[in-house]
């Protein structure tokens, strides 16, 4: 290798050691239009004004809270001047009901970025949801934390508006399944008792003329307008069950059980309190769908022989599960089916939505001895409301 070339590897060896350990702060490059000082300050300015400059608030602070630097857009989001934002704690900005949460987040292994979700408090006492993304810095020895701060009020905002759309069409859904239950036990179901009502005089009336094919007929015609009859008030009753409003949850849910049993799928035993007593109707009627989507999905898919549900009054609680013993849930089904994500269906998220309008859990668990969905509602909550006298 020529002693000239080797030379200048050698010189650039050296500028990049002296780099890396911080020996230079200054790098001179020959250009077309002649050399060219680049200074380690003016690539710092650059980041600095990247981050003053992004979308998101992003802060330095201390392990203590004390924020060290902070970008514009940080002070614009607390409505408070940039140069009250510096030298101020973290801490002050976060509502206290969220301090634990932010506490927590510094303390778990920030190496490859953490994240959390809290409210902050604006100058004015307007509240905003952030997500915060924390890394652990490490400068002259001193310990810090990068943080980015993203406004999700108006993320919050859309979900309030699909949370208020999913709330109606779960309404509406119901009201449409008892006004087709009504339909169908004040419609078809009459005129199917009419009309073997109608028959059977039929038959009382010519039974000394009619031909014994046409009396096998007759007979036949009267059976299947009675399995009509029978099949068509197992809709209705599947649809809405008239037991739900009139003697509540318990009656409902054991009727519901009696008829799930004497067909061929799984066998369910039911362990309610022997004084159930009434429910909101809207509470009533969750818990029973919930229960309902539960079995069916029991009977498609989990192979189980037995099932059970089992229901409890706690003091400031409700809990409901179903439980069967089948082939369970694989472990990346059962994580989208809790996170929500993922095509769960539309069952299990009508479940989690109607649950979640009460302020309530749903979580499903799931192992190769089989799967158990549980519910948890607070009856303190406002959203329970009470049953009306």
């Amino acid at each position: 290798m020529p002693r000239k070339v080797q030379e200048r590897l050698d010189a650039a060896d050296e500028i990049l050691r002296a780099l890396r350990s911080g020996e230079v702060d200054a790098i001179v490059a020959s250009g077309p239009d002649g050399d060219r000082v680049y200074t380690l300050k003016g690539a710092d300015e650059a980041y600095r004004l990247m981050i003053q400059n992004m979308g998101e608030g992003a802060l330095t602070i201390a392990p203590d809270g004390l924020i060290l630097f902070s970008n514009e857009k940080l002070a614009s989001m607390l409505a408070t001047p940039h140069e009250r934002v510096i030298g101020s704690s973290f801490h002050n900005f976060i509502v206290p009901e969220d301090a634990g949460i932010f506490s927590a987040l510094l303390t778990q292994k920030l190496a490859a970025g953490a994240k959390c979700e809290v409210r902050l408090k604006a100058n004015g006492g307007r509240l905003i949801p952030v997500a915060l993304s924390a890394n652990r810095l490490k400068s002259d020895g001193v310990h810090c934390f990068c943080v980015i701060v993203a406004d999700l009020t108006d993320q919050k905002r859309n979900e309030e508006v699909l949370h208020a759309l999913s709330a109606r069409l779960l309404r509406l859904q119901d009201e449409d399944r008892r006004r087709i239950a009504r339909g169908l036990h004040n419609g078809a179901f009459q005129h199917l008792a009419a009309l073997e009502f109608k028959l059977t005089l039929v038959g009382q009336d010519a039974s000394a003329e009619l031909p014994p094919a046409a009396r096998r007929n007759l007979t036949e015609c009267l059976e299947l307008v009675g399995e009509c009859c029978q099949d068509l008030g197992n809709l209705a009753y599947l649809i809405q069950p008239p037991l739900l409003e009139e003697q509540g949850l318990g009656s409902a849910l054991r009727a519901y059980v009696n008829g799930y049993n004497r067909r061929l799928g799984p066998q369910i035993s039911i362990d309610l309190p022997r004084r159930m007593g009434r429910l909101p109707a809207h509470v009533e009627t969750t818990l029973f769908r919930v229960a309902q989507e539960a079995l069916t999905n029991i009977e498609r898919h989990s192979g189980s022989a037995t099932a059970e549900i089992r229901f409890l009054r706690k003091p400031g609680e409700l809990l409901l599960e179903i439980a069967d013993h089948g082939c369970g849930i694989s472990r990346k089904t059962l994580k989208q089916l809790n996170e929500g994500t993922g095509l769960s269906g539309i069952g299990i998220a009508g479940m989690r939505e109607r649950i979640r309008q009460l302020g309530g859990l749903i979580k499903i668990y799931s192992s190769s001895r089989g799967t158990r969905v549980q519910v948890n509602l607070p009856t303190k909550s406002t959203r329970l409301g009470r049953h009306p006298a």
